[in-house]
């Protein structure tokens, strides 16, 4: 049985028995829907559209193992000054840890207390030996001798060092380290006699510090140099089916932000990061695709009630379109069972092509009803004239999304599989689903009261009349525009993730202005940044090394650069000992020093005095002008206030020698340094509980461009070729869906024309066209196999498209020639597409290149609808002119795209615009080749041809014959 007898067979089955044939239809379609909402999966994650085995994607699923897949929010504080900043920060900390529902490992500041305890195992062996001494020295202290260091007992001890010397005749430089310590006593005394609010130590820091006892380790806040830029890292808590991101994360600190603000003023908060771009990117395209929505049902209405001069018909597609969704949703749920952010669009890709379907028929069914044909036989007319290319074209389109199953993209191939069965299930309710509509809709109507759609007559007469001026004119003009895309040299496509958002989003204005204050400080504000992975601290501290000699990087973050070497034997040894030997001193401890006596400290001072001006030493003079003005004001105080100074003050010494031994106590632990003394916060997004070290590596410039991103992840891979990262998966992704839909649309391509010309030849020299190149190419694949030599799937599907073609070629010429003619559309209007695109300065990206595809489809749709109402034409003996019911229905197919796609380009989201924008040059430049081009050229082809028959039957009547006719 003949395809087209089949459709007829068909159409009569559901068209005499139209509630039985809808009730199937329905019921199925209600099946569909109840199992689609209870068992299909959302996907919203980014990775799943990456193909799981990946190489790249195996790195990046190792790294989410062991240190979790979310990134983090940036929140930016801005004040006027470093204190205000730190407030803001607190208050907003601390709203933010009472909702551990909706966040997790916040921040904004880092302690080094577990490190501050072993501090002392950071010093130089030598450093230690000598603190070791110190300590001896202070044994009398410890064991609760206080009295040596009394205002009295110093200068003693002072007077008599320096008479020794001189008695002596010791050098001048033991003399004069003997003096420098008088001056710093004599110092302290006089700059606290002056203002009691200044205490200066009677000695110089006589305790080494660790790299630990500084006052930035004691409390790290994350605020920049200036102080007016602080900082909160926080993981939000994402919800499942969440297409927004953590939706209700970022919302809820918002709104904590606001009241910070509130209630702080001159403090502004905003927030960035990849959750919230993320975030802020479906927020603002969702509510711009509302708006396109309103405008494109109003568009596409409007414009069926002029193409079909009524609402009955359109609302009759519509009703077939739902249905056939319905059928699709519940394809998908049987046979991927899930959608992601990509795969998702597919319905508005079946919408765009579904009615296509639909919309051919209808016209065509009214010009057979115009025509005087009765309701039944014209539903059966159409289903065996215009069926035939419904069919052929919604194979052919099928055929194009599932070769996107042959791409490394999942995302791609998972909507080529969903679009490729959601197209053939629109054609099959067109022909099942349509006709009972139609039935029900004009059972009494006359062919009189039913609408006379849109003629394009003048249009056809025009092409007719002129083909040849119109089919140069038109290639002349196609070919200006290719130049001038193949002249052009900036690149085609703009991976910049942020050049797709609107203008004025927070989140995108603040990762900007980050960048670029960064810079200006030679440092970075990029929130994107590579992974490496070390299994040992050595590693990860050699790796830092060369990551930071890297030209394209920036700084390196690593926890193991905060891990001090591990401390030596003897180390650990002298720690122990200044240890044990500190724990005399009982923190509680206070000297209980009795009241001084001016009579007694007095003389000291003076005697100290007179070994002063006994050195002829400038320091000595300087000591001894010093303690003589002391002296002087000292005697003039009257007794008790002499006794107040010297108790204060001694009370201020000993404070200060405690503190002193405290601190090294609070650093004196012996116990080895091991990383679960870092700080909390960072162990637990650096250190994984496999004992892995992550090191985050910076860019040095903005990485969202494709340029600078991939130079920076060149030089990361030369260093760690298994590194990973948002970078790395945004590069790998990016270039996976370019090359995918590269590849999917040669794949198409040459399906489409292996299917078009097994349409336009006869079965038997069709079988013969497949057959012969399949043996071929399957022999060179086993002799490649075999050899161990393996070949390019291009290179076997471009030879095994390239030898049907050319064995169609010698079967049937005119074959291959219509299958060429059929492909001009699609071809030369995306050639037509480039060159637009480039006039208008507009480049694809990864939200527009979703649109390829349909415009395919649609180019090939229109293609073979144009074909076969030529080759039907070609049977009769009138001259070619398309007929109404083709223009009609290529007319209403492409302008409902372009008007329902176009509507996105009243969007504030640039991807959108964009993704408008391309759909209408496209389509459009589609339709022109389908009007003007090659219904110019078919009548051309038609006239060489009716004069090629006419020459032959010349030829072939006998000589002398008059022909009556």
């Amino acid at each position: 049985m003949r395809l087209d007898q089949l459709l007829c067979q068909v159409t009569q089955a559901a068209a005499r028995r139209p509630p039985a044939s809808l009730a199937w239809s329905l019921a199925i379609a209600t099946l569909c829907v109840v199992a689609t909402i209870s068992l299909i999966e959302f996907r919203t994650k980014r990775s799943d559209l990456i193909d799981p085995q990946a190489d790249f994607h195996q790195r990046w699923l190792r790294y989410t193992q062991q240190f979790g897949e979310e990134s983090e929010i940036i929140v930016v504080v801005e004040a006027s000054e470093r204190e205000s900043t730190r407030d803001a920060i607190e208050d907003l900390a601390k709203r933010i840890s009472e909702h551990p529902n909706s966040f997790r490992d916040t921040l904004y500041r880092i302690r080094f207390d577990g490190l501050k305890a072993k501090g002392l195992q950071t010093l130089e062996l030598d450093d230690l030996a000598a603190l070791t001494l110190k300590v001896e020295q202070l044994q009398p202290i410890l064991n609760g001798q206080w009295e040596s260091i009394q205002i009295q007992s110093l200068a003693l001890m002072l007077n008599q060092q320096l008479a020794q010397l001189r008695s002596n005749n010791a050098d001048a430089r033991s003399i004069e380290a003997v003096v420098a310590r008088t001056h710093q006593l004599i110092e302290s005394l006089s700059r606290y006699q002056d203002d009691r609010s200044v205490f200066q130590p009677p000695w110089s820091v006589s305790i080494p510090k660790s790299r630990y006892d500084t006052e930035e380790t004691d409390e790290t806040w994350l605020i920049d140099e200036t102080g007016t830029f602080g900082f909160i890292q926080v993981f939000p808590v994402y919800e499942a089916d969440d297409f927004q991101g953590a939706t209700r994360s970022i919302r809820l600190l918002r709104e904590l932000a606001s009241d910070v603000e509130a209630s702080q003023q001159g403090i502004k908060i905003g927030l960035t990061g990849i959750p919230v771009l993320e975030h802020d990117e479906m927020q603002r395209s969702q509510q711009d695709m509302i708006k396109a929505s309103v405008t494109s049902t109003v568009g596409v209405a409007v414009l069926l009630l002029i193409g079909f001069r009524g609402f009955r018909h359109p609302l009759l597609a519509m009703i077939m379109l739902a249905i056939a969704m319905c059928w699709a949703f519940g394809y998908t749920t049987a046979v991927i069972g899930h959608l992601n952010i990509l795969s998702v669009s597919f319905a508005v890709i079946l919408i765009g092509l579904g009615i296509d379907f639909a919309i051919h028929y209808l016209t065509c069914y009214l010009q057979q009803r115009h025509e005087g044909r009765q309701l039944l036989t014209a539903l059966e007319d159409s289903s065996r004239s215009v069926g035939m290319g419904i069919v052929t074209a919604a194979v052919t389109t099928s055929l194009g999304f599932f070769c996107a199953t042959m791409t490394t993209f999942l995302g791609v191939a998972e909507l080529g599989i969903i679009a490729g069965g959601g197209v053939i299930l629109c054609a099959i309710a067109t022909f099942v689903v349509l006709p009972p509509l139609v039935v029900m809709a004009d059972r009494n109507k006359e062919p009189t009261q039913l609408p006379t759609p849109f003629q394009g007559r003048w249009l056809r007469i025009v092409i007719s009349q002129r083909p040849a001026m119109i089919a140069l004119a038109s290639t002349l003009f196609g070919a200006v525009l290719i130049a001038e895309a193949v002249r052009n040299d900036e690149p085609w496509y703009d991976a910049n993730l942020l050049n797709l958002q609107a203008d004025g989003v927070e989140s995108v204005e603040l990762q900007r202005r980050l960048f670029e204050r960064a810079e200006s400080d030679k440092n970075t504000g990029s929130i994107l940044y590579a992974v490496s992975i070390a299994d040992s601290i050595e590693d990860a501290r050699d790796l830092q090394i060369q990551f930071e000699a890297l030209p394209t990087v920036a700084k390196v973050q690593n926890l193991a650069s905060r891990l001090p070497a591990e401390a030596s034997p003897q180390q650990i040894a002298l720690v122990q000992q200044i240890a044990e030997e500190l724990t005399a001193l009982d923190a509680n401890d206070r000297p209980n020093f009795q009241q001084t006596d001016p009579s007694i400290v007095g003389p000291a001072l003076e005697d100290l005095f007179d070994q002063l001006k006994a050195i002829d030493t400038a320091t000595a003079k300087q000591c001894s002008a010093m303690l003589d003005r002391f002296l002087d004001n000292f005697e003039n105080m009257s007794l008790p206030q002499q006794v107040k100074f010297l108790d204060d003050y001694q009370n201020l010494t000993a404070a200060n020698l405690i503190g002193s031994i405290q601190q090294l106590q609070s650093s004196a632990n012996p116990a080895p340094i091991s990383e679960e003394d870092l700080p909390s916060e960072l162990r637990q997004r650096f250190v994984s509980d496999q004992g892995s070290w992550l090191l985050q590596v910076f860019p040095k410039n903005s990485i969202w461009d494709d340029g600078p991103l991939g130079e920076f992840v060149a030089d990361v891979r030369s260093v760690d070729p298994n590194a990973t990262g948002t970078p790395l998966q945004n590069y790998e992704a990016s270039r996976q869906i370019r090359d995918s839909y590269g590849m999917a649309a040669i794949y198409a391509l040459a399906v489409i024309s292996i299917v078009l010309l097994i349409d336009f030849l006869e079965p038997k020299k069709a079988w013969l066209a497949v057959t012969l190149p399949f043996v071929a190419v399957a022999a060179c694949l086993a002799y490649s196999h075999f050899q161990a030599n393996p070949i390019s799937q291009v290179v076997y599907v471009g030879s095994y498209a390239a030898m049907v073609i050319a064995v169609g070629a010698i079967c049937d010429f005119r074959s291959v020639r219509d299958m060429l003619l059929t492909l001009m559309p699609p071809v030369a209007g995306g050639c037509l597409m480039f060159g637009v695109l480039v006039l208008l300065d507009a480049k694809l990206n990864p939200a527009n290149l979703i649109v390829l595809p349909l415009v395919l489809g649609i180019g090939v749709d229109d293609g073979v609808h144009v074909l076969h109402d030529f080759r039907l034409q070609s049977e009769t003996k009138k001259p070619y002119r398309m007929s109404a019911s083709t223009l009609n229905g290529i007319v209403l197919t492409s302008l409902t795209s372009m008007i329902g796609f176009g509507s996105m380009m009243v969007s504030a989201h640039r991807g959108l615009f964009s993704l408008g924008l391309v759909l209408v040059v496209g389509v459009g430049s589609c339709l022109f080749v389908s009007l003007v081009t090659l219904p110019a050229v078919l009548t051309l082809v038609d006239r060489v041809s009716r004069k090629h028959t006419r020459s032959q039957r010349k030829s072939s009547e006998p000589p002398g014959w008059n022909n009556p006719f």
